[in-house]
């Protein structure tokens, strides 16, 4: 019997079950199609439609982070960027070690957050968070317990520093436009009132998308109480107020400006969603082949150089590192 070769033994059985994936994602999707009108008729009182006005300029905040390896020391580098009217600012570089790999994993979040917090907190236009205000308060806190677990060094109490003091003044501007891109919440197929529609959970986002006519967008919802998720507290740290902004003051919507454009949820103040805001989401959402806002994809172009500039502190430092030679492997 003839033995196959060893690439289609292993590539055989994954063809076989992308089959199945892609019939079962289809049903998915057919199940939320039939169901539109249903849901329309069920969500009218929910559903708003954006009225003319002016569009202004989006500005874009993203940041990237990574950590590079060269013998048994890690290094974390960070950098955060602001697009708008065409041009990319870059905030400070951020460069932590050489240092052993635990402590470097408490870096690796940490400094992204508090370089996104300082070009946030400080916007004084309309401008676009790369993340859900969900995940920057789990990142927060998870980079928090990061530093309450770690040896407490001076240069991470410093960042930590950072992010305690501009947290609450990142929320509390009233220019913050949280969009993040994939789906971060299935409340509508998991809804008592909505729950017998569907088969399966499926995020908001392609329900949404499915449902909203081009100009059409969510009443805006608080994003509610934290449930069991807490806030780490500490003396710097006003968890009462962040707590405040979360359950009382953030809010999100989801609107929809192109036919051929899936839905945006769009998070911040409730004077921040406005038309005015809709009007310029639509305007930077114009392009067919650019899935979000120009200024986001333009920022997370800009800050994904990040990846090139890290090998200046990889192995390619081997030939002036003596010690390091002995350490040098093929790297993927």
């Amino acid at each position: 019997m003839e033995t196959l070769p060893i690439t289609c033994r292993f590539a055989n059985p994954w063809i076989e079950d992308n089959s199945v994936f892609v019939k079962t994602l289809g049903e998915i999707g057919s199940t939320v199609t039939s169901a539109r009108t249903a849901l329309r008729e069920r969500m009218e009182d929910s559903i708003l439609k954006a009225e003319p006005a002016e569009h202004h300029e989006l500005a874009a905040v993203d940041s990237s982070n990574i950590t590079v390896e060269i013998a048994d020391f890690s290094t974390v580098l960070a950098q955060a960027a602001i697009h708008y009217r065409g041009e990319t600012t870059f905030g400070q570089t951020m460069r932590f070690g050489p240092m052993d790999s635990e402590s470097a994993r408490a870096f690796y979040i940490s400094a992204r957050i508090a370089a996104e917090c300082e070009l946030l907190a400080g916007a004084t236009t309309p401008v676009i968070a790369d993340n859900s205000l969900w995940s920057f308060l789990m990142e927060a806190n998870q980079a928090i317990t990061s530093w309450g677990n770690s040896e407490k060094r001076d240069d991470l109490t410093s960042v930590i520093n950072l992010i305690e003091s501009l947290f609450l003044p990142m929320l509390q501007n009233k220019n913050l436009l949280a969009m993040p891109k994939s789906g971060t919440s299935s409340s509508i197929s998991n809804h008592p009132d909505y729950k017998d529609l569907f088969t399966t959970r499926v995020s908001d986002k392609f329900v949404l998308s499915q449902v909203l006519e081009p100009g059409e967008y969510t009443r805006p919802k608080l994003l509610g109480v934290l449930g069991h998720f807490g806030i780490e507290r500490r003396a710097e740290w006003d968890v009462d107020a962040i707590n405040a902004m979360y359950t009382r003051e953030l809010y999100y919507t989801y609107y929809k400006p192109w036919p051929y454009k899936s839905c945006y949820r769009i998070e911040g103040r409730k004077c921040a969603l406005s038309d005015a805001t809709f009007a310029s989401v639509k305007e930077a959402t114009r392009h067919r082949t650019i899935a979000e806002p120009l200024p986001q994809f333009m920022v997370d172009v800009a800050v994904k150089q990040l990846v090139g500039i890290s090998e200046l502190y990889g192995d390619s430092n081997s030939h002036r590192i003596p010690f390091t030679g002995f350490n040098r492997t093929f790297r993927r």
